[in-house]
């Protein structure tokens, strides 16, 4: 690399990760150069105990990361009008839809959002073209698992320095150019500990450990039902069972009480015996209240409402088509959205000035009444000559048709003609002097 190009990278290093000023060498005052900074050592086990071992944290961190990952992604070019153009086939829209040669859209976007929802951290590794005309842009992208991904400081300076994905006993460093850090935001500062991200399971952990104990209790319940309970004769009597009469009273009950289709029967007997039940059922332990009660704090932790993951006593939409939609407007858009930002962030002007990569939420059904409102406002618009219709087209996110000039003229529904044609045409008032002056001029 020639002398000139590390005094650029220099430059961008210390420009693009931080400035040196007062306020950030005094944040940052505690880092040492060169050394790794330690990140809460639960981000594993939010993956191991949470994700995989709990069935509430997979159904909703993997139902919204895969609503998340659906839904279609495009890029845009800021236009001189301030507006954002469509660019068909460029080389960041083939990237997207194949990430790299051994993952598609789907799975990849899946574990960027996934890792973003368990652990609060997404790296992605961007090898980059070192020469030639396309010299900073990137072809492929790959996941960089979070919870073995550490950060690099380079002291108060460069806070962020570069990364090091550890495991086991491998690691690999990576620079701070070639990763893009998506995170959730950690108020808790100190030490670097505010440079990755907090998980949402940080705040939930007390109720991922009670649900997984509550599994394990249901579990156990089912284990040891082989013996509900003890028949033994009643102690007033002053006896006791011979091995004979414990055999036939047992196969006497197998024939005629075992089995689900006598489940509930009452069985009488003449015998002066007694019945001493063995443990209590989930229900008289509350265990299925509160796994209902957990479901709820957890789907608030994540922002969707618990009706969606059959809740039966939660009900606080409409009808489950407002439900979706509020997956949709309160956890799945901002996560999109963040991303899109910081990856928007990342390339810069790799690809050229405005070219950034944005989501179609028109493609989104859940999203779709209100496209329809929309569309019953703007049209109102054009009706009145507010808008014109290649403006209707781009409120719909729809590209303006400019090989049809007439769509860029104000109409009004009035035979939909030229609002600068109205003044010409003809009124009562005006049709009526016009034949009272052709009179006087025949008389």
């Amino acid at each position: 690399m020639a002398l000139i190009d590390r005094i650029r990278l220099a430059v961008k290093a210390l420009s693009g990760n931080y400035t040196a000023n007062p306020h950030t060498r005094s944040l940052y005052s505690t880092l040492g150069m060169g050394s790794p900074v330690y990140m809460d050592d639960n981000k594993e086990s939010y993956v191991k105990n949470a994700y995989q071992a709990n069935a509430l944290v997979y159904s909703i961190v993997s139902f919204i990361a895969s609503k998340a990952a659906d839904v279609p992604l495009y890029v845009y070019e800021w236009t001189k009008e301030g507006k954002g153009e469509r660019i068909y086939g460029h080389p960041l829209e083939n990237f997207l839809y194949r990430p790299n040669p051994m993952t598609g859209k789907g799975v990849f976007f899946n574990e960027v959002y996934g890792f973003k929802l368990i652990t609060g951290n997404t790296y992605l590794y961007f090898p980059r073209l070192e020469a030639g005309p396309n010299k900073g842009q990137f072809r492929e992208a790959w996941i960089m698992p979070s919870q073995y991904t550490e950060i690099i400081t380079g002291g108060s300076m460069m806070p962020v320095k570069g990364y090091r994905l550890r495991i086991g006993d491998w690691a690999y460093e990576y620079a701070y150019d070639d990763v893009l850090h998506d995170k959730a935001p950690n108020y808790n500062y100190g030490w670097g500990a505010e440079l990755y991200g907090q998980s949402p399971l940080q705040a939930a952990v007390k109720l991922v450990s009670k649900s997984n104990d509550s599994y394990n209790s249901q579990l156990k319940a089912y284990q040891n039902q082989g013996a509900v309970g003890i028949v033994s004769s009643d102690e007033t009597t002053g006896g006791q069972f011979t091995e004979e009469q414990a055999r036939n009273l047992d196969a006497s009950w197998k024939k005629n009480y075992s089995g689900s289709d006598n489940k509930g029967k009452l069985a009488f007997t003449s015998a002066r015996i007694k019945y001493t039940q063995l443990g209590l059922s989930p229900v008289d332990l509350g265990i299925i209240e509160d796994h209902k009660m957990t479901l709820r704090d957890i789907c608030n932790i994540y922002h969707v409402p618990s009706e969606i993951f059959n809740d039966p006593d939660n009900k606080s939409y409409a009808n489950k088509q407002e439900a979706r939609k509020a997956v949709y407007t309160d956890a799945v858009m901002p996560l999109v959205n963040t991303f899109l930002e910081e990856f928007n962030r990342f390339i810069g002007d790799a690809y050229g000035k405005g070219i950034y990569v944005d989501a179609d939420w028109s493609a989104v059904p859940e999203l779709q009444a209100d496209r329809k409102t929309i569309m019953e406002v703007y049209s109102k618009g054009v009706e009145i000559g507010a808008y014109t219709r290649n403006e209707y087209r781009q409120k719909m996110g729809d590209d303006s048709n400019m090989d049809v000039p007439e769509l860029d003229v104000f109409t009004t529904t009035l035979n939909v003609q030229p609002l600068e044609g109205i003044n010409e045409m003809p009124t009562p008032e005006s049709t009526e002097r016009n034949l009272d002056q052709s009179a006087n001029d025949y008389q």
